[in-house]
């Protein structure tokens, strides 16, 4: 019996759990971009919310949701958005969490532009992103 690898084992439960068989290459190309750009991609499934830690002097950390998965590429456009996050680099004092959000969304849409089989699906990608950055102005607006 051959044993998977840790990436293998990451990437089958993104895949199982989320429906997301029909994209499991893109899946492995975009785990395998973020991990060789020193992060660690973990998945969640006690919290809804995706997110992105760097914790001082410990390699960053994406931690994708696999809570209530609805609508499986909610599940990509996520990843892309936590790995957007490291790429935006260290926050600035200047920095609002809207900035950091609308920050990490764009370079998520940037990082989609690599991807032709999610291209197609652009206009689900832009529903995540708007309705997530909703919940950031509703948040920030009282």
């Amino acid at each position: 019996m051959i044993l998977k690898s840790k990436r293998e084992r990451l990437i089958d439960e993104i895949c199982e759990t989320a429906h997301l068989q029909d994209y499991r290459t893109v899946v492995t190309e975009i785990v395998i971009m973020i991990e060789a750009d020193g992060c660690k991609v973990y998945t969640d499934h006690s919290r809804t919310a995706s997110s992105y830690t760097s914790p001082m002097g410990q390699e960053p950390i994406i931690r994708v949701s696999l809570l209530w998965v609805r609508q499986p590429l909610t599940v990509v456009w996520r990843l892309l958005h936590e790995y957007g996050h490291h790429l935006s680099g260290p926050r600035i004092a200047e920095d609002t969490d809207i900035i950091r959000e609308e920050l990490a969304w764009n370079h998520a849409e940037v990082i989609l532009q690599n991807y032709p089989q999610l291209l197609e699906m652009k206009m689900d990608f832009q529903q995540c992103k708007d309705h997530d950055l909703e919940t950031y102005y509703a948040k920030y607006s009282k």
